[in-house]
């Protein structure tokens, strides 16, 4: 599990360690599923969301990625100690593609 001191250095967009921050993270919209994360971090970039997943993967800790967390069967909700990686500060459409029917969100 990382320590706040890794955490820190992974993402510019915050990182929660604190456990009543975390609470809403570590259980779905439902009130059905509960996790024991004790840090999540919230990127504000997919650069950033690139440099946390790289800080995991080389130090093997597992992630479960969270969007809005209302998923209807618990998929968000971390089984274990995961990273929670939440990607709720990525709330910024920059450019949309009406060619590909699609945004370009947070790309900068």
């Amino acid at each position: 599990m990382p320590t706040a001191n890794d955490t820190k250095r992974i993402s510019l967009g915050g990182v929660l360690t604190d456990a009543h921050d975390l609470q809403p993270l570590n259980r779905d919209w439902m009130g059905r599923w509960e996790g024991a994360s004790e840090v999540a971090v919230r990127p504000r970039s997919a650069d950033e969301v690139s440099r946390v997943l790289a800080h995991c993967n080389a130090r093997r800790l597992a992630v479960v990625p969270q969007g809005g967390n209302t998923g209807l069967v618990g998929g968000s909700i971390p089984v274990h100690d995961e990273v929670v990686l939440s990607l709720s500060k990525m709330d910024r459409v920059l450019a949309f593609d009406d060619e590909h029917n699609g945004g370009d969100e947070q790309q900068q």
